[in-house]
C-alpha cells in the first residue's frame, strides 16, 4: 500500500479542511508547518500505517501552550481520519507537532504593505471607534483567535486571555486603549499575512459586532481607500437576516469597474426599496463564485428599475413583457431626449443613437441569459460563463439601471 498522499498534497487539504471546520488554531498551526510521512508497518505490515510530522519553527511554537498544542495535535488526527475515513481503522496512526529550529518555507509574501497597515490604523485610531464594537474585548478576540491555546505574555498566567482580562478589564491601564492589538506579536495583525489582516478588518464590521449601518459604512470606506493602493477590497459577500456580511477579494480592473457602477447603483436604492438593493447584493456577491446567477440577477435588476419606474409614473404595464419590452417602454415614457439642445436634429440623432445602443446592452444580456443565466434548465453537460461575463452583465445593468433611475427622479421634478 503506498504513501495516502504526497505531503505537498496533503498540507493544503488538511489547511482548507481545519479552515472549512472553524479550527482556527489547528489552521493556522497547519500552516506554519512542513509536514512529512513515516511509514511505521507494524500493526497492519509494511506500509499500511503512518505517522505525521508537522514541523514548526520554534519562534512560531513558543507562542503556544503545552495544552494547545497537544489540542491541536488531537484536532489536526481527527481531520486527518476524516480526510481518509474510506481507509482502514488506524491508518493514520498519529500526529506529531514538533519545533525544529530551521524555519518552515516562507508563506506567499504579503501584498498589503506595513506603509499600507500604517496608515490605516492610524486612520482608524482617529475615528474613536472600538475595533470591537458592541462585544467585550475578549469575546471579539476569541472569534477570530483561540485565546486559550495562546500563551500569556505575562510570567503569572499561562494563556491569553488571562492575561488580557487582567491587563484590559480588571486594570485597564496597565494596557492603553490604543489599539494594542495590532502590535501583539499573538496576533500578527501588523506585521502577519494579508488573510489575518484581513480577517480582523472583516470581523470589525460583521453585524453581530457593529449593528450600526452608519458605523459599519464609515469602517468600510477607510478600509477599502486604504486597502485599494494594494489591490484589495472587502465587499459584501452575503447577509445575515438582512444585515450584509463582509469578505476580501483581489481587487481587478473589472472588479473596480463593476464597483463603481454598483456603487452607483445603491445610490438608487434609498427611493426605490430593498427589494432592488438585495438584487445588487446578490449579483455584485455571485460574479466571481457563481457567474450565471450573476448574469440572471443582473437582468432582474433592470426589469425591477423598469418595473418600479412605469408604477411610479401610473403607467400600466403587462407582467409578461420581456426585458426589452420594458426597456423600450420606460425610455419611451421618460423622454429622455432632452429640449433646447443647439443643432437639435443632430444632437437628436446622436442622442438616439446613443440610447439605440444603450437599450442593446439590456437586449444582448437577455440573450446571455437564456442559455447561460438562472432563469432556464439546463443539461447536465452545460459548460457555464467565468466571472468576466457576470461583470460585463453587471456593469451594463447597473449603468442602464441608474441611468434610467435617476432620469426618472430627475423628469419628475419638473
Amino acid at each position: 500500500m503506498t504513501i495516502p498522499m504526497v505531503p505537498e498534497r496533503l498540507l493544503p487539504e488538511l489547511v482548507a479542511m481545519a479552515k472549512a471546520r472553524g479550527m482556527t488554531v489547528e489552521r493556522d498551526v497547519l500552516r506554519a508547518s512542513t509536514l512529512s510521512l513515516t511509514n511505521l508497518g507494524e500493526v497492519f505490515g509494511p506500509d499500511d500505517e503512518w505517522q505525521i510530522y508537522l514541523y514548526m519553527s520554534r519562534d512560531v511554537f513558543k507562542v503556544y501552550t503545552s495544552s494547545a498544542i497537544e489540542a491541536t495535535t488531537e484536532g489536526v488526527l481527527t481531520i486527518v481520519r476524516e480526510l481518509f475515513k474510506e481507509k482502514p481503522a488506524g491508518y493514520i496512526n498519529s500526529v506529531h507537532i514538533t519545533e525544529v529550529d530551521t524555519p518552515p518555507p516562507a508563506p506567499p509574501p504579503n501584498t498589503i504593505t506595513v506603509l499600507t497597515r500604517r496608515n490605516l490604523f492610524d486612520e482608524l485610531r482617529l475615528t474613536g471607534l472600538k475595533y470591537w464594537g458592541r462585544l467585550e474585548e475578549i469575546e471579539f478576540l476569541n472569534r477570530l483567535f483561540d485565546l486559550g491555546k495562546l500563551r500569556s505574555h505575562d510570567r503569572r498566567y499561562d494563556t491569553a486571555d488571562e492575561d488580557i482580562s487582567t491587563h484590559r478589564i480588571s486594570f485597564p491601564e496597565d494596557w492603553p486603549d490604543d489599539w494594542w492589538v495590532i502590535s501583539d506579536g499573538r496576533f500578527n495583525i501588523l506585521d502577519g499575512s494579508d488573510d489575518n489582516l484581513l480577517r480582523f478588518l472583516c470581523e470589525m464590521i460583521h453585524p453581530i459586532v457593529r449593528p450600526d449601518a452608519s458605523g459599519v459604512t464609515q469602517l468600510l470606506d477607510i478600509f477599502n481607500r486604504h486597502l485599494k493602493a494594494d489591490g484589495w477590497e472587502i465587499y459584501e459577500s452575503r447577509a445575515i437576516s438582512g444585515r450584509p456580511v463582509f469578505s476580501p477579494r483581489k481587487l481587478l480592473v473589472g472588479r473596480q469597474v463593476v464597483g463603481h457602477a454598483v456603487d452607483t447603483a445603491r445610490k438608487i436604492t434609498a427611493i426605490a426599496g430593498d427589494y432592488i438593493n438585495q438584487q445588487i447584493t446578490r449579483m455584485n456577491a455571485a460574479a466571481d463564485g457563481d457567474p450565471e446567477l450573476a448574469i440572471g440577477s443582473a437582468k432582474e435588476f433592470v426589469e425591477t428599475v423598469c418595473k418600479s419606474i412605469l408604477q411610479e409614473r401610473g403607467i400600466d404595464h403587462d407582467e409578461g413583457w420581456d426585458l426589452p419590452k420594458l426597456v423600450k417602454t420606460t425610455m419611451e415614457e421618460l423622454k429622455l431626449v432632452p429640449e433646447g439642445v443647439p443643432d437639435q436634429e443632430k444632437a437628436v440623432d446622436t442622442i438616439k443613437r446613443f440610447l439605440g445602443n444603450l437599450s442593446q446592452v439590456t437586449f444582448r444580456l437577455a440573450e446571455l441569459r437564456n442559455p447561460y443565466g438562472t432563469g432556464h434548465g439546463k443539461v447536465a453537460t452545460t459548460k457555464g460563463l467565468s466571472p468576466r461575463h457576470a461583470r460585463l452583465a453587471i456593469g451594463s445593468a447597473t449603468t442602464l439601471g441608474t441611468f434610467l433611475y435617476e432620469t426618472h427622479q430627475e423628469t419628475l421634478k419638473k
